[in-house]
């Protein structure tokens, strides 16, 4: 009877062991899974200026880690939180897992949150993390942006209890408020057509220790609807431009993209249908101008150019008309 029992046993385990075989030779050549990414990152920014990256896991491969916004350095203080860039591929024979942010293990005292992570396939991924600051005690509101309803918002600072926000309007200060609950406050209610707006926010830790400033991107107000940051507005509406007067000199510029960041100069530039003369500063020409072939326009208080006949001081002029050759040009 043992006898028998045991070639049972023995002929059991043969089956199982071919089953298993039978299994993994179906699955040769198919890529392991990477069951979870485990990192360590240490801070040795005020040392060298880097990031040291530890790999704790197995099946992939760091292959570096940036300062990402390392081109504000000149302007960080002991408040200034790092992100880095972090480079994984995965080793011959794995590849990860697209999941959540549960699936990067995180270590170090130095970690201060997850940002985002952007796959390339199944083969390699791309982390972003923010480190805490290096007084460890406030950072700055990092990620200062627009919404689309003239919302400004930022990034959740390091021990921040409270955020103190100034907007500007065509470079000047127009309001200061502080914001103690959430990262976002609504300025539109307090904006105007053809301005230029820009923002800086400060945080300020329980303590009353406050971190660096840091400036919003300059955006153009439309009136009835609002541009987003890549010029685009709530109905994805293009940017086509907005007028802009200087508060300064009462001149008038315009602007060729939502950021306030490009001006029409030394060019004509057809608006609303009429034709406008900008100077090599950007401002609207108005009066007699000439050309550099030495041509003569006429540009009347609005900055649009005159055709067809016109008195101007007394006199009558003649310029070519809309379906002429040569429009506006002073003909006699």
């Amino acid at each position: 009877m043992k006898q028998k029992k045991s070639w049972k046993v023995f002929f059991l385990s043969l089956l199982m062991c071919l089953t298993f075989s039978s299994g993994a030779w179906a699955a040769e050549g198919d890529p392991v899974k990477i069951e979870r990414v485990k990192l360590k990152l240490e801070s040795q920014l005020t040392k060298t200026g880097e990031v040291k990256v530890t790999n704790m896991g197995k099946g992939y491969t760091v292959t570096g880690c940036e300062v990402i916004n390392g081109a504000d350095v000149d302007n960080w203080n002991s408040s200034y939180c790092a992100r880095v860039q972090i480079g994984l591929v995965a080793d011959s024979g794995y590849e990860f897992r697209k999941k959540g942010s549960s699936y990067f293990d995180l270590k170090g005292s130095d970690v201060y949150r997850f940002v985002s992570r952007e796959y390339e396939g199944n083969e390699e991924v791309w982390l972003y993390v923010d480190m805490i600051p290096m007084n460890k005690k406030i950072g700055v509101p990092l990620d200062p942006d627009w919404s689309g309803t003239g919302t400004a918002k930022w990034s959740q600072a390091y021990k921040a209890v409270s955020y103190h926000v100034t907007l500007y309007e065509n470079g000047k200060k127009r309001t200061s408020e502080t914001v103690k609950r959430g990262n976002t406050i609504d300025f539109s209610g307090q904006m105007k057509e053809g301005k230029l707006y820009t923002f800086f926010v400060t945080a300020e830790n329980s303590d009353g220790k406050k971190s660096k400033a840091v400036a919003g991107p300059g955006i153009v107000y439309t009136g009835t609807r609002f541009t987003s940051q890549d010029g685009g507005t709530p109905k994805d509406q293009a940017f086509s431009g907005a007028w802009i007067e200087e508060d300064k000199t009462g001149k008038w510029r315009y602007v060729m993209n939502a950021r306030g960041t490009s001006w029409c100069q030394n060019q004509w530039k057809e608006i609303g249908g009429s034709w406008y003369r900008f100077d090599a500063d950007g401002y609207m020409v108005t009066g007699w101008y000439q050309s550099p072939d030495g041509t003569w326009y006429y540009l009347d208080e609005s900055g649009a150019m005159v055709t067809g006949e016109r008195t101007i001081d007394g006199k009558t002029y003649r310029f070519g008309n809309g379906s002429d050759r040569e429009a506006g040009v002073w003909i006699s």
